[in-house]
Formats: structure tokens, C-alpha cells, sequence
């Protein structure tokens, strides 16, 4: 890997009734050496509709033909051994297990009863994992009858009122809002 992710700013929609997801994720990458392309896995299933530099401006990419589960962006000139970041525009259906990074495994799964997005599903664009360490900023757009839930050692958050954008680290909303069905842990 050219590139290794140090921190994700993404945010996510969850569609129950579409079985689906839309996210944006904006990603700083430490250059390990230049290079004029970045590689990151996102799960097959999710299309890429856009990636822009950190200047706005559109970049080229593709899915690598031998691997779908690879992701490449490329810029007309390498970038030189430093920070870059990009953005990531994608969409699309986890339904089931079908083109899942863990064969034969529903890494995530969204249903009008619930879902889950695990890490290895990469349900957001990742470079070399598992061994990757980085920080990250989620903000979840669920309905209302879900609860968002995350790694046991953060600290709990106080509840988010329905169609409130979730983030590590608090809810956009005064505490005190109702509680709701939903609320935010992480």
C-alpha cells in the first residue's frame, strides 16, 4: 500500500425499505511513497459514484478488474510522499451475502428490521486491513425503530432525537430532547 488511512470523516444514510446505503466519506491519507494512484477495498456491492481531491476537483477511478473488492483512484501526476485527502461518494444494496469480502459471511446486512454494518463488510472505503490503525467520525442516518451501537469502550452518548445525524461523540441536539426509539452508542 502507497496509501495509508489515518482518519474517516463519513456519513451514512440507511434505507430499511431499500435495503441500502449512501454515504460520503472524506479520508486523509498518509503517503507512505509517491505514487499517482490510491488503493482502498470497499465492499463490492457499494458504487463508487465520485471521488474529489481535497482542492474539489473530480478524480479518475475504477474497480480493479482482478479484485472488486479494490477500489483505484488516479491522478495525472504522482503525489509525492505526504498527506493527501480524498472524498468518496457511494452507494448501494446489502441485502445478503452475495459478493461479501468473507465469503459465505453477511458481513452487513440492512432490512426493514434492522442492520448491522461490520468492519470487515468494508462498508467504508479501507486501506490494508485488518492491520490498519486510524481515527474515524461516523454519522448515521437510521430509522427511527434502530439503535445505533458501537465498540463497548467509548463512552455512552445521550439519546439523538429521530432524523438527527448521530457522531461520535454527542448528538447535534440539546439534552433535552425527548427520548426517542433510537439512540446513539458508540
Amino acid at each position: 500500500m502507497n496509501f495509508l488511512a489515518e482518519h474517516y470523516d463519513v456519513s451514512a444514510s440507511l434505507d430499511a425499505i431499500g435495503q441500502s446505503i449512501s454515504a460520503t466519506a472524506r479520508i486523509d491519507f498518509k503517503a507512505v511513497e509517491a505514487s499517482s494512484s490510491v488503493r482502498v477495498e470497499l465492499h463490492p456491492n457499494l458504487i463508487v459514484k465520485e471521488v474529489k481531491g481535497a482542492d474539489g476537483k473530480p478524480l479518475t477511478f475504477e474497480r480493479d478488474n482482478q479484485n472488486p473488492l479494490m477500489v483505484v483512484v488516479n491522478c495525472p501526476r504522482p503525489w509525492p510522499p505526504r498527506h493527501v485527502t480524498l472524498t468518496y461518494t457511494y452507494a448501494g444494496l446489502l441485502v445478503n451475502e452475495e459478493n461479501s469480502p468473507v465469503p459465505g459471511v453477511r458481513a452487513a446486512l440492512i432490512s426493514k428490521d434492522g442492520a448491522y454494518l461490520l468492519l470487515p463488510a468494508r462498508w467504508f472505503p479501507l486501506t490494508n486491513f485488518p492491520s490498519n490503525r486510524y481515527t474515524a467520525t461516523f454519522r448515521l442516518n437510521v430509522p427511527d425503530i434502530f439503535a445505533v451501537a458501537g465498540p463497548a469502550k467509548l463512552p455512552l452518548l445521550r439519546p439523538c432525537p429521530a432524523k438527527t445525524p448521530w457522531k461520535a461523540g454527542g448528538c447535534f441536539t440539546p439534552s433535552s430532547a425527548r427520548i426517542p426509539r433510537r439512540m446513539a452508542r458508540l
